[in-house]
């Protein structure tokens, strides 16, 4: 006689057949309508689903712990930023920290702070949020997410701003952060120069990334980038010479003493 077996109230195994339980049937009945209603929606004409433009950052309870990409000084404030629109703030100098109210769910990559209460957010999906109490609230300023090119910093000095990121992309503001604009990334050339990174015959249009910017007392601006490069501009970012660089590797990072 063929030998039987249970298998977890499913159903008994009898030789090659199975005899299938009530449980068993109505639940990839379940399944099966849970498929075909998704199928439905999906064939909805101007059916559309909420990305993280579309949903605020979650507020979670262990938002502290969760990775954090930059912070930045707003008078004795800390904020920090980073995955999933997580912006902290901190009023005790770091021993504990506050998660605030964020309109997206990108990956935020930098923060700027002007003063105590100005303040500026950059990421993924060309995001650019900001603030002016001091990182309390925050209010999308920018965003271009069909690009697919990052904003990785960002920095504002008076009325004049610059925000750098994937792929040469380059914007700048001249109203003090209010609103900001795509820029073209214009590189001198020198008579007889030819950059180390860039030694083809045939000239290629510059889409390096652009990982950190930074402000000289002397109101110098500097760029980090990928691939070892290094930039200046002495005409408030009109145009950038490269600099000589010992580095072949992606700099992330940029301080001026």
């Amino acid at each position: 006689m063929p030998r039987s077996s249970p298998i977890e109230g499913r159903g008994i195994v009898t030789g090659k057949k199975m005899k299938i339980s009530g449980k068993h049937f109505f639940g990839c009945c379940r399944l099966l309508l849970i498929w075909v209603l998704l199928l439905t929606l999906l064939a909805l004409p101007g059916a559309t689903f909420a990305g993280p433009l579309d949903r605020p950052a979650l507020m979670m309870p262990l938002a502290a712990k969760s990775l954090v990409l930059d912070l930045a000084n707003a008078g004795r404030r800390i904020v920090a930023v980073g995955w999933r629109g997580h912006i902290l703030i901190s009023d005790d100098d770091a021993r504990s920290w506050h998660q605030v109210a964020v309109p997206v769910r990108y990956m935020l990559t930098g923060v700027y702070f002007a003063d105590e209460n100005r303040g500026w957010a950059v990421g993924h999906g060309a995001v650019i949020l900001g603030t002016e109490d001091g990182g309390r609230h925050w209010r999308l300023l920018n965003t271009a997410p069909e690009e697919e090119r990052p904003l990785f910093d960002v920095i504002v000095t008076g009325d004049l701003g610059f925000a750098v990121g994937a792929y040469a992309k380059f914007m700048t503001t001249t109203d003090g952060g209010k609103s900001w604009s795509p820029a073209e990334f214009v590189i001198e050339k020198k008579p007889g120069h030819i950059s180390g990174n860039a030694k083809d015959e045939e000239e290629m249009p510059f889409d390096y990334h652009l990982n950190g910017i930074a402000r000289g007392p002397n109101g110098v601006f500097y760029i980090a980038g990928e691939a070892g490069l290094l930039f200046r501009s002495d005409n408030n970012g009109r145009s950038w010479q490269e600099l000589p660089s010992p580095y072949e590797g992606s700099f992330f990072g940029i301080l001026p003493l």
